[in-house]
């Protein structure tokens, strides 16, 4: 389903451009939950540490600690979802697909981590989210765009937005951690048809250590913050 939120960039700047037109003549647009007096279907919030990997050139890895709150029936996610990072505008980010017959997600080689505790298998399924669930784990997404290279250490600010069948969004603020590699993503840096969404990522050449994250899904606790930072394997 196309929705404003998987266009390309510049025609998202031409439908905002549009939105904002037609606002300003008064017309009523869109259902963002913005400034609603009605709670909110689905609850987003950052829950731990969280990651953005990043090469000397192409390729960005996300690693994205939520929690979800399912607060009404009826919801199903669209397998898309909108990262917004001041300064990385032109950047496109996709969620990266449940790896066949493997335990684990991997990431241009930079994350290495443990299915149980990813969420995007189990709140993309395109039927309706259980009302009352948590869902508590990780968001796994890639861009085989490149940080700008004043994002070298630190932490950077950003916004996720999810949408559902009706064009609902639901936003969250969310804080990641910098972690630049001296090389690009094993797969960033081969050009055989990676510019297209919804492909999957290949195994790696280096072993890494496998990270086991004490998070599960489905309403568990995840542990504290230095076990949270351990789910990004290190070189």
């Amino acid at each position: 389903m196309k929705t404003k939120w998987n266009l390309p960039k510049s025609e998202k700047r031409a439908h905002s451009a549009n939105v904002e037109r037609l606002k300003s003549g008064g017309v009523a647009i869109g259902l963002e939950n913005e400034g609603s007096s009605e709670p909110p279907r689905l609850r987003i919030d950052q829950s731990e540490f969280s990651f953005i990997e990043a090469g000397a050139g192409k390729g960005m890895a996300l690693a994205l600690c939520l929690r979800l709150a399912v607060l009404d029936s009826g919801i199903t996610l669209l397998d898309d979802c909108g990262i917004t990072i001041p300064g990385c505008d032109d950047a496109n980010f996709f969620l990266v697909e449940p790896p066949e017959g493997s335990l684990s997600y991997k990431v241009f080689g930079w994350l290495d981590l443990d299915r149980g505790s990813v969420l995007n298998h189990l709140i993309f399924t395109g039927r309706p989210l259980p009302c009352g669930k948590i869902f508590d784990g990780i968001l796994v997404a890639q861009s085989f765009d490149s940080l700008p290279s004043q994002f070298q250490r630190g932490k950077i600010q950003a916004e996720i937005c999810l949408v559902d069948q009706l064009d609902n969004v639901y936003k969250s603020e969310v804080e990641l951690i910098v972690e630049r590699h001296a090389q690009e993503g094993e797969r960033a840096r081969k050009g055989d048809g990676l510019f297209a969404p919804k492909r999957g990522v290949g195994t790696r050449v280096q072993p890494l250590v496998h990270a086991h994250p004490s998070s599960a899904v489905g309403g568990a606790v995840i542990g504290g913050k230095e076990k949270t930072a351990d789910i990004v394997s290190r070189r």
